[in-house]
């Protein structure tokens, strides 16, 4: 049940291969863990599978290749493809760098409702141990402020973003976080049909290609900038739900064909 609150955050995000990734997480296991998640994956990660909501004219895709400073993203996003499994219905705002996420958890009926702008009721989910969510109030407010700003541009599911995460967190908190993207794969959503991981997509990176992302809430530790330093980073953007709208070859109306994403950009 990945049911994480997080913090407001800020976020920097890098390019590297398999062979600089190896030697980063080396590095990192003097500041951090390997989260639980990633511990029962093994190997390259867990499965992160998201359906991304657009308007008809890609306002919000548009928002992020405009590098506007204060945006959001509405997405639903599951684990795994099983039926019975919740999928996490999130917005995602940005403010510069800091970032501020909200989500509630529903089951997959529920969410391809959602998908197709389609009004939803909150109804809680059992936990493990069939007692309700003690943040039920949290997400019922989520859910009703996603459903806001979706029906505000009359956005509806457009494209599966999925990819594989290794994630490394604080032993003793949420206040660091580091992950490692790979295989991120685009496919279309077609309206209507159950939410679930694709069994195939198209290859929106090189095979060799990793994002690794840095994620830390009020001053950017000092470890962090060491990490940077010695492995000569260099921070970039790499808004995934926007590389994979290109790589399928979907337009944005009122935009030219082979516009790129500013570098101040990133989601």
């Amino acid at each position: 049940m990945r049911i994480q609150y997080q913090p407001t955050r800020s976020e920097m995000k890098f390019e590297i291969n398999e062979s600089r990734a190896g030697d980063i997480r080396q590095y990192l296991f003097s500041n951090l863990k390997r989260d639980a998640f990633s511990q029962e994956a093994g190997g390259l990660g867990y499965p992160v599978c998201s359906v991304y909501l657009d308007s008809p004219d890609g306002r919000l895709c548009g928002q992020t290749m405009d590098g506007k400073r204060n945006r959001y993203k509405l997405r639903v996003r599951i684990y795994d493809a099983l039926s019975t499994s919740p999928a996490f219905v999130e917005i995602k705002r940005r403010d510069g760098q800091a970032v501020k996420k909200q989500r509630a958890m529903v089951d997959r009926q529920s969410a391809s409702a959602i998908l197709a702008g389609q009004r939803a009721a909150f109804v809680p989910l059992a936990g493990l141990n069939g007692q309700l969510s003690s943040s039920f109030h949290r997400e019922s407010i989520a859910l009703n402020e996603f459903c806001r700003l979706r029906d505000g541009i009359h956005a509806v599911g457009v494209n599966y973003v999925s990819y594989l995460r290794d994630a490394y967190v604080s032993p003793d908190g949420m206040q660091w976080r580091a992950t490692f993207d790979r295989q991120l794969q685009a496919s279309p959503y077609e309206l209507g049909s159950e939410i679930t991981i694709p069994v195939s997509g198209t290859l929106a990176v090189p095979q060799d290609l990793v994002v690794f992302e840095l994620k830390f809430t009020n001053r950017f530790p000092y470890w962090m900038q060491e990490l940077v330093r010695v492995f000569n980073l260099t921070s970039v953007s790499f808004p995934k739900y926007v590389n994979c709208r290109q790589v399928l070859g979907q337009k944005i109306p009122g935009r030219q064909t082979g516009s790129t994403v500013p570098c101040t950009a990133s989601a």
